[in-house]
């Protein structure tokens, strides 16, 4: 069919483990991953592996510790990383039309964000719908979007330490 896109593949995981807010000083988009946030991103990107997950790029929230997540997914994209403002506040009527629009024609695209903002995004894409989900930090939810005004099939929800055990088993 002329002119017909094929649905994104849209993967929404949450950033790694981060310090706390009540140790760090300083601005909370300021925060960085622990050194334990990137050992289990580590684990969590080689059970994405493991799942023979690939994707075309990464859009990530401007925060430190979701560009940091990013940097870890870099070896699973075959194109490139690029900062997303949306995915750092709360998902409104427009938020999904501006990710497809980032996507730029890719068929596999991470999004890296935060709680409650990912939560509600996915209850946005899904259509609409209101969640509540226990979204551990490096989780991930994988889906299918045909459009960005149509609904989405939620794939797979998998928590990070189903990842971070796949990760262990494969390498």
């Amino acid at each position: 069919m002329r002119g017909h896109n094929p649905p994104v593949r849209f993967l929404l995981m949450r950033h790694g483990v981060a310090v706390d807010r009540e140790v760090f000083v300083g601005d909370d988009a300021a925060r960085p991953l622990t050194a334990a946030g990137h050992r289990k991103m580590d684990e969590i990107v080689a059970g994405l592996g493991a799942l023979e997950l690939r994707f075309d790029r990464v859009l990530h929230s401007p925060w430190r510790r979701a560009a940091e997540t990013a940097e870890h997914l870099l070896p699973r994209l075959t194109q490139v990383q690029t900062v997303c403002d949306a995915l750092a506040q709360p998902p409104n009527g427009e938020t999904i039309a501006r990710l497809f629009a980032l996507a730029n024609g890719a068929q596999g695209v991470v999004l890296v964000g935060h709680e409650p903002f990912l939560s509600a995004l996915l209850g946005m894409m899904l259509g609409p719908c209101d969640l509540s989900t226990d979204w551990r930090k490096g989780g991930i939810a994988l889906l299918d979007c045909p459009a960005p005004h149509a609904p989405a099939t939620l794939t797979a929800f998998v928590p990070s330490a189903w990842l971070r055990m796949l990760g262990r088993a494969a390498t």
